[in-house]
């Protein structure tokens, strides 16, 4: 069982391609689990980006729903030079479905992964290779356009970060090309939460949120700040121009946008 492992998929793997490799991949890794997508097509729009990055996160959540799965964005734009950018974890192992390591051992640098080649690393491919052909996923539904913006704001209460939490922050690095500003809900927000008083310090939720968006992301500015009301700077930042809700934020996502437009 390995702490940190990376899957290594090529291209955008059908449903019975990526259902056994995340499974076994899953099986084999305890902590977190790094799944970097090929570069963008010039022909790719969003939408199917999208679509990739919801499969993903569906079938783990049916398979490992408690593991930390890290989708790895492409770059809208790839580097000219190859630039290098550390994760969060150090990689103790590199996963994938092919036999050949020289297959896939080509990742672009700018893919944020950088691992040794040895014969530990190489003997892993063969715990998992060849896979049997899985079972289609049904993942959740993914809009028909997708329009990426500059700046994008979410918030919540992240505090025991699930799936859901994982494919809403990955959602929001996805749309946006400059910014992400994230408001993590403290004081009186907790105030009427269930066992408001188990929840992890506010500084241990920003630390994690930025890991996570780093992570999947290199490149954005962060910001991710506390919030003591509903709005936040998402209330008056004028720089902002898309707000990332989900149906239990959706309420609140329609306060921010009255207070914006009354200021």
């Amino acid at each position: 069982m390995y702490r940190c492992g990376a899957l290594i998929v090529k291209g955008s793997s059908s449903p019975k391609q990526l259902v056994p490799s995340l499974t076994a991949a899953a099986a084999l890794v305890r902590d977190v689990l790094y799944v970097p997508l090929a570069p963008l097509s010039v022909e790719e729009p969003l939408t199917d980006l999208a679509s990739r990055i919801n499969r993903i996160y569906f079938t783990l959540s049916c398979i490992k729903p408690n593991l930390d799965l890290r989708v790895i964005l492409p770059p809208t734009t790839p580097p000219a030079t190859p630039t290098t950018f550390p994760l969060s974890n150090t990689l103790d192992a590199l996963l994938s479905p092919e036999t050949d390591f020289n297959a896939i051992s080509g990742l672009p640098e700018y893919s944020n992964i950088s691992i040794r080649t040895d014969e530990h690393l190489q003997s892993i491919f063969k715990t998992i290779s060849p896979l049997p052909p899985g079972p289609d996923a049904t993942p959740l539904a993914t809009p028909t356009t997708i329009t990426p913006h500059s700046d994008v704001a979410l918030g919540g209460t992240f505090d025991s970060i699930h799936i859901g939490h994982l494919l809403l922050l990955t959602t929001a690095a996805l749309i946006a090309t400059k910014r992400v500003l994230v408001g993590i809900a403290d004081g009186p927000l907790l105030a009427k939460k269930v066992l408001g008083e188990l929840i992890k310090p506010i500084d241990y939720r920003i630390r994690k949120v930025e890991s996570i968006l780093r992570d999947v992301k290199c490149g954005l500015e962060l910001e991710v700040v506390p919030i003591t009301d509903v709005f936040g700077p998402a209330g008056w930042d004028s720089g902002l121009n898309c707000l990332v809700v989900t149906p239990e934020t959706l309420k609140g996502g329609d306060a921010i946008n009255k207070e914006r437009e009354e200021k």
